[in-house]
């Protein structure tokens, strides 16, 4: 993937980024581990480029429109990885 974000490197190949806090969300319809590979690939190109990715949540079972609303603890890890990005 990082052909996509050459814009973000330099000649040297590091990053232009001068670190930034990060959190990953990931909606999928399959079970929660499903997809772990990609989901760990993602966040280690991120960690290249120099984005600090410190919170990863996974709504797994979430395949259907407005799926999420229901899952208050869900909603509730949502609100709280938000809100440390502010800090």
């Amino acid at each position: 993937m990082i052909d996509r974000f050459f814009g973000l490197l330099l000649p040297s190949f590091k990053s232009k980024i001068k670190e930034k806090k990060l959190a990953l969300v990931f909606a999928q319809g399959a079970p929660k581990d499903s997809f772990k590979d990609y989901i760990s690939a993602t966040e280690k190109m991120l960690s290249f480029l120099k984005f600090n990715v410190t919170d990863i949540l996974v709504a797994s079972d979430s395949g259907d429109y407005g799926s999420a609303e229901g899952k208050t603890d869900l909603m509730a890890e949502a609100f709280k990885i938000g809100a440390s990005l502010l800090d």
